[in-house]
Parts: structure tokens; sequence; C-alpha cells
């Protein structure tokens, strides 16, 4: 045993994204730490890119297109943008709804796992779900992380490889280490370079990327941006784009 990798009379533990306690197993706040920390929308693009999240997993929210109506009101080109109690009500609401069951669920051993990715401009963002109960897909954590100024600068399709980098080696290593699993992401360009070195946009970050991730076991999927909701509203999450 490795002393830095040990704990001692702690009163809680955090292991395989639960958190161990005198009360037993709780989810980790950190799992969901992307999504609550998501503001208000402030314009109608950003009402879109946060309903488009919503409305992704509308099917286990129950009167979704009620609860919706104050903040879909302000999509109608005769009212003014107003953001209302309301429309603050219905947003607690349904990120509420985002990160408790059924649709935030514990992973478990058998079934699928997917890596759902994007990157914009200033941050990356990523979902990791599984399949269960007759293979309908669960959210187990949403990630999100802003880049630094040099990363800012790198190539689109850089952005892209290492959303799926940080996302599969850094975030969510303990999940999938071991484990078939697949990765979504909307850039076709991004799929062809990671089943295979594509030398036009091969470079030395993505070369080093592709090799650390041959340990794992897992296929890529192209998914159009349009249908990518979730992981593109949290790369475009509103609070990364003040400047650093």
């Amino acid at each position: 045993m490795k002393k830095e990798k040990c704990k001692f009379a702690c009163e809680e533990l955090e292991f395989l994204g639960h958190v161990i306690g005198k009360d037993g197993l709780a989810p980790d706040d950190r799992k969901i730490e992307a999504l609550t920390q998501f503001p208000p929308p402030t314009n109608v693009k950003e009402i879109c890119s946060f309903l488009g999240m919503t409305g992704f997993y509308r099917q286990f929210i129950q009167d979704y297109s009620e609860i919706t109506k104050p903040i879909t009101n302000l999509l109608k080109q005769k009212n003014a943008f107003k953001w209302t109690n309301e429309c603050q009500d219905a947003f607690k609401v349904l990120k509420k709804c985002l990160i408790n069951s059924p649709i935030l669920a514990h992973p478990n051993k058998i079934g699928l796992f997917t890596v759902t990715t994007d990157a914009s401009d200033v941050a990356l963002g990523a979902v990791l779900s599984q399949e269960q109960n007759e293979g309908k897909d669960y959210i187990v954590s949403y990630s999100s992380k802003k880049l630094n100024e040099t990363e800012q600068r790198y190539h689109i399709n850089e952005k892209e490889g290492m959303a799926v980098f940080w996302a599969i080696h850094k975030k969510y290593r303990r999940f999938l280490q071991g484990r078939h699993f697949r990765v979504i992401t909307d850039s076709k360009t991004l799929e062809s370079m990671i089943k295979k070195l594509t030398p036009q946009w091969q470079s030395a970050r993505i070369a080093r990327w592709v090799m650390a991730l041959q340990e794992y076991d897992y296929i890529v999927e192209h998914r159009a941006g349009s249908l990518n909701v979730v992981a593109d509203a949290l790369s475009r999450n509103p609070i990364y784009q003040k400047k650093i």
C-alpha cells in the first residue's frame, strides 16, 4: 500500500463516484457540480442551449412542457426578454430533475458506459452515462472544464481531441478502465483521428492522447452537433465565457 493513497480516521471517504460515511452511501457532489453551477440564461441563445439540454431527457421529467412554459414564453418574438421569478423557479426545478433519479443513476457492473464530449472555444463538456433498465441511458456524471489561455488557442480538432482524452483518462478513468464502452463526439475529423492517426491532422499533442487512450477498449460514434445537446451546453456554460 502507498501511504499517499491511504486515509485513516475519516468521517467520510470518496470511492468510485460515491461518498461513504456514517449515514451510508451518498452521491459525490462533484459528479453534478458542472450542472449545479450552471447559471440562469441571460438571452434567447442561452435559453435554447439550456432547453436543448433539459429537453434531451424530457421523457424522464413529468409535466416537462408545463414546467418550461415560463421559459419558453421568452422565445416568442413579441415578448421582451425578462427573467421573472416564475422563470427562475422553473429553472431550479429543471436542474433539480437533472441531478436526481430517475435521470441521475448509480453506476453498475453490467450496463454499457457512454462518454459524450464536446468542445467550445473556451471550455470542454462531458457526460458519462450508462445503459440501465431495459437499455435506457441514465446519467452517471456531468463534467466541464474551462480552457486556459494556451489551450484556447488550440485548433478546434485538438480541442475536441482534448475533450475525449480529458473525459476518459482524467475524469472517468475509474469507471472505464478494463471495460468496453463507447465515445460519442460531434466531430467527424476527431472520429477518424482516434480510430487511426490521420496524417493531415496528426500533431504531437494528438499523438500523445491517442497513445494514452490505447489502454482502453472503446468504439467511437459520430453524433450530429444538433443532437449533442447536453455536452454542448456544458462546454458553452455562460460562466466560462468570461475572460480568464
